[in-house]
């Protein structure tokens, strides 16, 4: 009897509740999480960013002060396999307003490139929790079946995939939270949660940030048994803070923003206000979020110096992973080379320098010989014509000179013979130059240097780079930052690596390169350079 009475009296208590007051959704409110935890939004937000290794805390407070204990609270590892393959686990609790659920979440997620800006990203969060009554004051007779405690004191078990398609900055997705949802008390449920949302991402430059950018996202979300929400948010993050604002339909405005301290740590909140009549006399809702990175960054944005800075890419993960694999063979090429370089460089040098004593003595002795020659050559002719005089014969004379020309056309040809010679020699010598030009103009430039034959009729000469790329969308606002700045950038395209090359001014010798470079081109441009020779 007594069971029986407390039973009713919980039928009662929960009727009144329904009947006075606003029932929550059976959604995870997640609709502010968008720079950590975001997952939970849509399962293939987790390869978003460019941290190998995270964890996150998220907790909300749902109309209710932040002494009490949070409804929601969400602590998730983020791991990053490769620059499209994603995994993660994290602990969950989430209070209904009736339920509360405690257990684990697994998330995967792989991003499928078909080409240019173009790719599918597929994902699945797989949860486990125990569920039972928020408040067990009460312990209703099991032999009186209710609808709100049909599953009461059970284990659930929900699988909620989510797609979507990126192109360039622009996203659209979809994604469900309970798509199969098993029980140990029903098979299924029909209490589905669906949600599609699209967005933009529109990069830009903060305080010398290129990592910046605005993302604004429209979504909507259909739960069954309640209205259909509509919502957005947008964010702005820098490597330094964060930004957020938003609305929803049915829990109002919402505004937070955060710290990224160290590149390590961050800490934010969010507060959000009720604007619908029905829910205007409840307090605010609060959520905190903090999270912890660690692990070599998957994306960085510029090659330069030969070192990578380790900075956020918001949208391209792709582009930015082939300039690091770039910089990485260049730096181990250097690195075995290093030795060989220099012993290589001193038996050069050794080598063009007798070479070049060798075309000098052989030009000298060439010209001794040719001057002997003619000398003799003269005393032979004078005495010929000595002797010429002293015949009548016309004929005679006629043969003197004869022999002179043959005589002046041997002296020229073995002049010419000398000539030649001393003129193949230096050449020879000129060759080796060029050969040892690479060497020493790498050491010249601490090794910020480059060169490759001229292809697409390129200028020969000495360019001064200040970055490359093979997007066209970094490529095309790259060119109008430098622009703003009062630069005139200019480019060159190379078949071989596929690379557009950015540089600020060509030069005819390696000199004025190098000045140019550590000049920090005149200081117009305080990033770094490397030269790139087209031969």
């Amino acid at each position: 009897m007594v069971k029986v009475l407390s039973t009713l009296l919980f039928i009662n208590i929960i009727i009144s509740s329904y009947s006075q007051g606003i029932e929550l959704p059976i959604d995870y409110r997640q609709h502010n999480l968008t720079e950590y935890n975001s997952s939970l939004f849509n399962p293939t937000f987790s390869l978003n960013g460019s941290n190998a290794h995270s964890i996150a805390l998220w907790s909300r407070w749902q109309w209710q002060t932040i002494d009490g204990d949070p409804t929601s609270i969400f602590v998730g590892y983020n791991g990053r396999l490769s620059h499209n393959t994603n995994v993660g686990a994290g602990f969950i609790q989430h209070n209904t307003g009736t339920f509360l659920q405690t257990g684990g979440v697994m998330n995967f997620a792989y991003d499928i490139s078909l080409g240019g800006n173009t790719s599918v990203s597929i994902g699945a969060n797989i949860f486990g929790f125990q569920q039972k009554l928020a408040n067990d004051i009460f312990q209703p007779d099991p032999n009186i079946q209710l609808p709100q405690l049909a599953q009461a004191n059970s284990f659930i078990m929900q699988v909620a995939p989510g797609i979507r398609l990126n192109v360039d900055g622009f996203t659209v997705g979809f994604a469900s939270e309970n798509l199969i949802s098993l029980s140990s008390e029903e098979s299924n449920t029909s209490e589905k949660v669906y949600m599609a949302h699209t967005s933009y991402n529109f990069p830009l430059e903060v305080f010398r940030d290129t990592t910046s950018y605005i993302a604004p996202l429209i979504y909507l979300k259909s739960i069954h048994g309640y209205d259909t929400q509509f919502g957005f948010n947008t964010l702005f993050s820098t490597s330094k803070f964060w930004a957020q604002t938003g609305y929803n339909s049915f829990y109002g405005f919402s505004i937070g923003g955060g710290a990224k301290l160290f590149k390590l740590f961050s800490l934010g909140a969010l507060v959000e206000f009720g604007t619908d009549s029905s829910i205007g006399d409840k307090d605010p809702s609060f959520e905190i979020v903090s999270a912890f990175s660690f692990g070599k960054s998957i994306s960085s944005k510029k090659v330069v110096d030969f070192e990578l800075e380790d900075k956020e890419d918001v949208s391209n993960e792709k582009e930015i992973l082939e300039q690091e694999k770039y910089l990485k063979d260049q730096q181990r090429q250097d690195s075995i080379t290093k030795v060989k370089e220099v012993g290589a460089r001193i038996a050069q040098q050794k080598e063009l320098e007798q070479k070049r004593k060798d075309s000098i003595n052989t030009i000298k002795l060439g010209e001794a010989e040719v001057a002997k020659q003619k000398t003799e050559m003269d005393r032979i002719a004078m005495l010929r014509e000595q002797e010429l005089r002293k015949q009548d014969s016309l004929n005679s004379i006629k043969q003197a000179q004869l022999d002179k020309v043959a005589q002046q056309k041997v002296l020229n040809e073995k002049q010419n013979d000398s000539i030649a010679a001393a003129r193949l020699s230096q050449t020879e010598v000129v060759k080796a130059n060029d050969t040892a030009t690479f060497e020493e103009n790498k050491a010249k430039t601490k090794a910020h240097y480059e060169e490759a034959v001229s292809e697409n009729n390129q200028l020969p000469g000495y360019y001064l780079i200040a970055n490359v790329y093979r997007t066209k969308v970094y490529f095309e606002k790259f060119i109008k930052t430098l622009e703003g700045k009062g630069l005139q950038p200019k480019s060159f395209y190379r078949t071989v690596s596929k690379y557009n090359y950015v540089y600020l001014e060509r030069y005819d010798s390696i000199e004025e390169a190098e000045k140019a470079r550590l000049s920090k081109y005149n200081g117009k441009y305080p990033d770094s350079t490397w030269i790139f020779r087209i031969k």
